[in-house]
């Protein structure tokens, strides 16, 4: 807790030398490594539990997201639309946005890790959750089964990875594979207690040849479509967490 108190807005600087110094003290002392591990433990609970108000005044206060929003994140939690669901360890949101020039209005939602690292795809390296009005193929509205839903612009798709050999970005474009831009598996998976309409395509990069089978789950009834083209292993773990309101 005193290692917490040396930073804003308390501001007692003098505090964590005296922390840190107490820390190593104990440490020295302690029998054996798993005691030390606890005393670690222990301390990073103290300082990162006293300062998590941080993570909501920087989300809200300087990164201008909608308080109720701030408040689910620094919790654990994120609310979209009529369910909440649980962020991996070191992820965040990355966008929320409201397009109200759609009828009805399409929000969208990028979270992934922090930083935003990692192979993008409309430039969200996570997963990127819709609802309202639901973008498809080229522009068109979502449908399930149908070709390529995740590429909603009309020019060539760009490969989330970039080329090798000196390649600009926009030469490595995805192709479809053998199945065209059909989807290569269909039906029903989980998300949390409900069963989404599932889809998976192929695509591959016309330069790098790295392949994807991006993935989409819809719920009709919230209408909500989650996408997750890059394939994020933590993507299982995110629509296991889902609970609804309605």
């Amino acid at each position: 807790m005193l290692h917490a108190l040396s930073f804003a807005p308390w501001n007692h600087p003098w505090l964590q030398i005296v922390a840190l110094a107490v820390l190593f003290a104990v440490t020295l002392r302690s029998v054996g490594s798993r005691q030390a591990a606890l005393l670690g433990f222990a301390f990073g609970l103290g300082w990162f539990g006293v300062g998590v108000s941080w993570v909501y005044i920087s989300m809200h206060v300087y990164g201008l997201m909608p308080a109720p929003l701030a408040a689910g994140a620094t919790a654990g939690r994120v609310s979209f639309a009529n369910a909440e669901f649980s962020l991996p360890a070191g992820w965040v949101v990355v966008d929320d946005t409201t397009d109200h020039s759609t009828t009805p209005a399409r929000r969208e939602m990028c979270v992934a890790p922090a930083g935003n690292t990692g192979p993008r795809f409309g430039d969200c390296a996570g997963i990127v959750l819709y609802h309202g009005n639901l973008p498809g193929y080229e522009g068109g509205a979502y449908t399930d089964h149908g070709p390529w839903q995740f590429a909603h612009g009309t020019d060539p798709t760009p490969c989330p990875t970039q080329p090798s050999g000196g390649a600009k970005p926009s030469d490595d474009v995805l192709e479809p594979g053998q199945a065209g831009n059909a989807p290569i598996d269909s039906g029903f998976r989980a998300v949390g207690d409900r069963n989404a309409v599932y889809d998976q395509w192929f695509a591959r990069c016309s330069v790098s040849f790295t392949t994807y089978t991006p993935r989409a789950w819809h719920l009709p009834e919230s209408r909500i479509v989650i996408l997750d083209v890059v394939g994020r292993p933590e993507t299982g773990a995110i629509l296991a967490s889902f609970t609804f309101s309605g």
